[in-house]
């Protein structure tokens, strides 16, 4: 991953997630560069149901987290997340993001409120 290359400003690239060597996806992980100031990151993610509970999503949100923010001169990497969805919560937490705050938001015609995190670049 130290050679990957990503897109632009608002720009998300997708990687597919599998487990060990199998050759089936199990969900994605994404990355967008933010436009504004000061530089940033968001990340997202997702995992098949029957996967999830295993650590998976956490190590590549922990890969994904530790690529960008050195190299990309990024002042710190963002996520979002549904409130209601405590297992994604959890993983924010486990991995080192502190919430920032709170936003609605509007996700296939229903209005939701998501909880902002940050990780900041380490120094």
């Amino acid at each position: 991953m130290a050679d990957a290359t990503f897109g632009g400003p608002r720009e998300w690239v997708q990687m597919a997630n599998a487990e060990g060597d199998e050759d089936e996806l199990i969900g994605d992980i994404g990355l967008c560069i933010g436009a504004t100031e000061p530089p940033h990151a968001e990340i997202g993610f997702s995992l098949h149901p029957r996967r999830q509970r295993r650590g998976l999503a956490s190590e590549a949100v922990s890969l994904l987290l530790g690529w960008p923010s050195g190299d990309a001169g990024l002042d710190h990497v963002q996520a979002r997340c549904d409130e209601r969805n405590s297992a994604s919560l959890r993983l924010l937490a486990r991995v080192g993001t502190v919430r920032v705050g709170t936003e609605e938001s509007v996700f296939k015609g229903e209005t939701r409120t998501e909880i902002l995190f940050i990780r900041p670049r380490p120094h």
